[in-house]
């Protein structure tokens, strides 16, 4: 069977039906690391498309309080899910992420104080 680009990268293999796509750690890795770095990107961006505002916010977590909180929501969400299931290559690896997948769950649920000490009305909901 001839794979795409895509389909290599993503190591997902049509021909096993009883696995699932994300059981790879090294994918899961990937998966990790760009969501975490485009989430400030994203927010940034879909923030400036949303209201015109371009200068970004003093904390990530300011962004929960504005047009673009789905997405830092949902982003976090996977991040924290994604963290909670990874396995590493050694224990620590594993606590480690466990631990970080559950601050990542505690930020939204406790996110940082409201931003309307800033003035900006076009950025709150």
């Amino acid at each position: 069977m001839n794979q795409s680009k895509a389909e290599k990268f993503f190591k997902l293999d049509y021909e096993e039906n009883d696995t699932i796509w994300l059981s790879e750690q090294k994918t899961l890795r990937i998966l990790v690391g760009l969501l975490g770095v485009l989430l400030p990107i994203f927010l940034y961006g879909f923030l400036l498309i949303a209201t015109g505002h371009t200068s970004p916010l003093d904390s990530i977590s300011h962004y929960f309080y504005t047009r673009v909180s789905s997405v830092f929501i949902i982003i976090v969400s996977l991040l924290a899910v994604f963290l909670l299931v990874y396995k590493g290559k050694a224990s620590i690896d594993f606590y480690l992420s466990s631990i970080a997948g559950i601050f990542a769950l505690l930020l939204l649920l406790f996110p940082t104080d409201n931003i309307s000490g800033f003035g900006e009305d076009e950025i709150h909901h």
